[in-house]
């Protein structure tokens, strides 16, 4: 059975000089975890903007799984 479940796609722009990817997102299931996601974010100075938005993904099996070919 699946089901639709929402989730937060939480986007982070990083400062330039820093090492790495510039832009890194992460998905999050509940509002707590994007609420200290926020929180974290607004207070580190080498973050310099950020944005989430709602997805809802499917989840949970679409079909039964089928057997191993030759048996």
């Amino acid at each position: 059975m699946s089901d639709w479940v929402r989730r937060w796609e939480f986007e982070i722009r990083w400062r330039p000089g820093l090492p790495g990817d510039r832009l890194s997102a992460r998905r999050v299931d509940t509002v707590a975890e994007l609420r200290q996601l926020v929180t974290w974010a607004c207070g580190s100075p080498d973050i310099t903007k950020h944005s989430h938005h709602p997805v809802r993904e499917l989840v949970g099996a679409l079909s039964r799984p089928r057997s191993p070919r030759g048996c």
